[in-house]
């Protein structure tokens, strides 16, 4: 039963592991598109202005 537990507890690192690395680039394409959003939103501003 010990080994069961043992190859199920490697089981759930490894899918911890794969769902991280999805998290993580998530988060980066989140935070590419938050600043090119930022930066679209002042040009738009700018040309308003004029």
């Amino acid at each position: 039963m010990q080994r069961i537990e043992m190859a199920a507890h490697t089981d759930l690192d490894k899918e911890f592991a794969v769902h991280r690395k999805g998290y993580e680039k998530f988060i980066s394409v989140f935070k590419v598109g938050a600043v090119l959003c930022f930066i679209l939103a002042f040009i738009v501003i700018l040309v308003i202005s004029k």
